[in-house]
């Protein structure tokens, strides 16, 4: 089992070994004499004035120590190293295991193989002392290992790769400090030929070596030799020829040789070691050396731009692409300068490189760095110009991120941030300072730059803030009222304070467009930015100026429904004033009364007179209003067929503004509908009272035909005929006058008693007095005292015929001086005047024909005349029923003298012969008188023929059958006569 184990185990340890054979054979030991530390102390000072001697030396130090590790075998090999140390005892196992295999094979090949990995474990040993600080133990693995590399030569000549056991060797006598020994190896194997790979590390070995004594010439060639051909001292050689070019003062080659490295070694940041960080931080700088004695950046665009165009080739496939670490060298350049305190060359670095590489993503981190060493240097105006080229160039939109497709990163925009934000801040403040409106429009394009470029930076609401603030200054209104607009209702991180302060410019902006032109357009927009704000900000103290503002506004526009709204809004504001609100109060009054709402308008101005300080004129016109308003109620109500209510809206009115016109209207209104519904008793109280309370008032005029309605309706004629009396008392009208005299004795005479009557006839007396024209009432009016006399006669059984007769007369004169020919007139005349007759007739026919007869008759027939003739006048006046009873009446006459003659006093003292002669004679006398009597009663029923029959023509048919009874007595005749 043990056998096996041990077979095993070096078996594990021949396959390391091979590993490691292969790894060490590519190490250098940084600490050993292969590394050669000395650098030269100075350079030409004509030439190289920055570089120090500590400098170089630093440099050439770290570089080549990691230049050195930098292989796959020694990262290998490093990685082996780690492991010997952590466990030393299988080091020694597998030492122990060549040994013995060395003792027991016969086979020259094992022992040449045995030999060489005891040689190399024996060099591991040794570092792993040298790491723990055991020098001695060091020193003896040291001695082991060189013992057996010389058993190697000297047993196996023919055998051993002679090159890689004499390099070995050469590496083992450097590291005992046996340097004679190891440089003459070392010289041997550099002027051996061919390519093997120990030859190429001793003439890099041996090239270093000059290169430390500042053999440049000498050591170049041995780079160059190095060089020839792809191995793993490429890299650490081109390093040290880049240097020696450089210290040859050949800094164009030194530059292509720094540049190849790098192009090389490079790796993305991402991705690279610390070493390779550390390597291309040194290259740089190197680089940044030799293009400082050169023309600097000039140099390195030139570089770039023949590299571009193929007329510079590296002669490199690994360096084909330089693109990718051209940012790098110009910063390395940059720093430089900025660390030798040559800023403007700093800056033109920074700048040539951007002019070089536009649209690169490092352009707008080297254009930043530009303006920093700018700054610093106190170029102002340059700073400002740069600041603002910046901006232009990486501006959202702008060409740089259209050709490059990059997207914005979160650095490039804190540059673009910090640079607009100057840039903003000294146009706007030139022009705060200036005041002139062209700086603000400056201040304006950079601001609208900002806006666009940072759509979501924290600082976008307060630049929009400003940006507004610069318009409004540029004299660019609308466009500044669209960025408060923004702000004030759109989505965005300003305060509810910044907010409402926003909003309030935006009616400014709106007041003061409205103001230049007074015109609806602007006051709409005002009114309806007003509104905007007061429906947002409720808790602003602005909110009642805004309102009380916005009320003016409608009232403006004519627009009272939305006065009226906001008014009522005004009124709920508690930073409202008093004087707004008594303000709102009025437009609340006044705008509900213009708008027809006469109730509300009742209330409003009723808490507005009682509620407010108002002054007198105030007052006067407050309370107009509240009357008109009860009045358009009770119209209202009136005009709903709500009488009742009408009626109760108009006497409210009376008791709410009694001093007012409107109260004077209402309460005759008020009367007008009682009377309208019938309510007579009420009206005419209502009426009486208009009547005495404004008897001035022209109302007061049409009273009394309202009272008189009423009285009629309530058949109160006393009343009634006072009340025209009194019209017919005071009216100025000579029409209204008379009419209402009139009436008054119509009315009176329909009261009873006789005292009333008599009063009527003192009316008609003097209405025939003051009114004879026109002619037909002053004849009614004549008649109606015969009516009245004759009522008073009845009542009283005073004998008034005597007045009756007289007015009679009067009427019968007026009518035939006057010639009037109408029927009534006529008929009034006819009557007064068959009256008269009718007396006269009773008289005629009282009178007695006594003896002498010849002077009794002779009375008698002049008083029968009389009655002729007045019969005859009544027949002129052609009224019919007087003129039938006239036509009889004639008749009667005659027979009435005829019959008076008859029974006429006899002679006293004649004989019965004479008396017998005195009767014959007599009654020749009565002959004619008898046939004018029959004549005037055929006459008069002639009238029958006409198809007029009344009692008067019966009557004159009926004398006649007594007449004339052999004629008249016939039925036929009377029936050809009938009606």
């Amino acid at each position: 089992m043990i056998r096996l184990l041990l077979i095993g185990l070096l078996a594990a340890f021949i396959s390391a070994c091979a590993t490691l054979d292969s790894m060490l054979d590519s190490v250098i030991e940084p600490v050993s004499g292969w590394v050669l530390t000395e650098q030269p102390k100075t350079l030409d000072e004509r030439h190289i004035k920055s570089i120090t001697e500590s400098e170089t030396r630093l440099a050439e130090s770290k570089i080549n120590d990691i230049m050195l590790t930098l292989t796959p075998s020694s990262v290998a090999e490093t990685a082996n190293k780690q492991e010997a140390q952590q466990d030393n005892q299988a080091l020694e196992q597998a030492q122990s295991s060549y040994l013995w295999l060395l003792k027991r094979t016969e086979s020259d090949k094992v022992k040449i193989e045995a030999l060489q990995k005891l040689a190399e474990l024996s060099v591991i040993q040794a570092e792993d002392y040298l790491d723990l600080g055991s020098e001695q133990q060091m020193r003896e693995k040291l001695a082991l290992a060189d013992k057996y590399y010389q058993q190697l030569l000297t047993d196996y000549p023919e055998q051993v790769d002679q090159t890689q056991v004499r390099y070995q060797l050469a590496r083992v006598k450097d590291l005992q400090g046996q340097n004679d020994e190891s440089l003459g190896l070392i010289n041997e194997l550099a002027e051996a030929d061919g390519e093997d790979e120990a030859i190429t590390e001793a003439r890099f070995r041996l090239a270093e070596r000059y290169y430390s004594k500042k053999q440049y010439p000498q050591a170049q060639e041995l780079y160059n030799q190095v060089l020839a051909t792809d191995n793993r001292f490429y890299n650490s050689a081109l390093f040290k020829r880049g240097w020696t070019h450089f210290q040859r003062q050949n800094f164009d080659y030194a530059l292509d040789d720094f540049v190849l490295l790098i192009a090389r070694v490079y790796e993305s940041p991402d991705v690279r070691s610390s070493m390779t960080s550390t390597l291309l931080e040194e290259s740089y700088r190197v680089s940044a050396l030799s293009l400082s004695y050169l023309d600097g950046p000039q140099t390195l665009a030139e570089f770039f731009q023949a590299a571009d165009s193929g007329a510079k080739s590296l002669n490199d496939a690994a360096a084909e692409d330089i693109s990718a670490f051209e940012s790098d060298l110009y910063m390395a350049l940059a720093a430089l300068y900025e660390q030798q305190e040559r800023l403007q060359d700093t800056a033109q670095t920074y700048i040539t490189f951007v002019r070089e590489n536009p649209f690169t993503e490092d352009a707008p981190i080297f254009e930043d760095r530009g303006i920093q060493v700018l700054t610093k240097s106190g170029f102002i105006d340059l700073v400002l110009r740069a600041k603002e080229d910046f901006v232009l160039t990486y501006q959202s939109g702008a060409l740089y991120w259209r050709e490059t497709g990059l997207e914005r990163s979160e650095q490039v925009a804190d540059m673009l941030y910090g640079h607009l934000d100057n840039v903003i801040s000294f146009y706007h403040a030139k022009a705060q300072e200036s005041k002139e409106v062209n700086d603000f429009k400056v201040a304006v394009n950079w601001y609208s730059i900002f806006l666009t470029s940072f759509p979501t930076h924290p600082d976008h609401d307060k630049k929009r803030w400003l940006y507004a603030e610069a318009l409004d200054d540029a004299q660019m209104p609308k466009e500044a009222l669209r960025q408060y607009e923004m702000l004030a209702y759109e989505p965005n991180s300003l305060t509810p304070k910044d907010k409402e302060e926003a909003a309030f410019r935006l009616v400014l902006g709106a007041q003061t467009a409205y103001e230049a032109l007074k015109d609806d357009l602007n006051r709409a927009k005002l009114i309806d930015e007003s509104s905007r704000y007061l429906a947002t900000f409720n808790d602003s103290q602005r909110r009642a100026d805004i309102a009380a503002q916005s009320v003016e506004l409608y009232l403006e526009a004519d627009n009272i429904e939305s006065a009226v709204s906001l008014a009522g809004v005004l009124m709920r504001i508690p930073q409202a004033t008093a004087a707004q609100s008594k303000r709102a109060q009025i437009v609340i009054a006044n705008g509900t009364f213009d708008l027809g709402q006469f109730v509300l308008a009742e209330a409003n101005f009723t808490k507005l007179l009682t509620t407010f300080q108002l002054d007198d004129t105030q007052i006067q016109s407050f309370r107009s209003r509240r009357a008109k308003s009860i009045y358009q109620q009770a119209v209202t109500l009136k005009t709903e067929g709500k009488t009742s209510e009408a009626i109760a809206m108009f006497q409210h009115l009376a008791k709410t503004e009694p001093d007012m016109p409107e109260r004077i209207a209402g309460d005759y209104d008020a009367a007008m509908l009682m009377l309208d519904t019938k309510q007579f008793k009420t009206a005419i109280n209502a009426l009486k009272a208009f009547q005495k309370r404004f008897p001035s008032n022209e109302l007061a005029a049409s009273v009394p035909a309202k009272l008189l309605l009423a009285y009629e309706a309530t058949e109160d004629w006393l009343a009634t005929a006072t009340e025209y009396e009194r019209i017919a008392n005071t009216s100025t009208d000579t029409e209204i006058k008379r009419a209402a005299l009139w009436q008054a004795g119509e009315n009176r005479m329909k009261l009873t008693s006789v005292k009333d009557l008599e009063y009527s006839t003192m009316i008609w007396k003097r209405y025939i007095k003051e009114f004879p024209i026109p002619n037909d009432f002053s004849l009614e009016a004549r008649q109606h005292l015969i009516d009245l006399y004759g009522n008073i006669s009845e009542k009283s059984g005073d004998n008034l015929k005597w007045k009756q007769d007289f007015w009679r007369r009067k009427i019968i004169t007026t009518v035939d001086s006057a010639k009037l020919t109408d029927t009534r007139a006529r008929s009034l005349a006819s009557a007064a005047l068959m009256s008269l007759v009718t007396d006269k007739f009773a008289i005629y026919k009282n009178v007695k024909l006594t003896q002498p007869l010849g002077k009794s008759l002779k009375k008698k027939q002049s008083l029968m005349n009389a009655l002729l003739s007045d019969y005859t006048k009544v027949s002129d006046y052609k009224i019919q029923a007087d003129v039938t009873k006239a036509g009889y009446s004639i008749g009667a006459t005659y027979a009435l003298l005829a019959e008076s003659m008859w029974e006429s006093e006899r002679p006293k003292g004649f004989s019965e012969i004479e008396l017998e002669e005195y009767d014959l004679v007599l009654e020749e006398k009565i002959y004619p008188v008898e046939d004018q009597a029959i004549a005037s009663y055929e006459s008069h029923i002639q009238l029958a023929k006409d198809g007029i029959w009344d009692e008067w023509i019966q009557a004159s048919y009926t004398a006649l059958q007594e007449l004339l009874p052999a004629r008249y007595q016939k039925e036929e005749v009377s029936d050809d006569y009938a009606p």
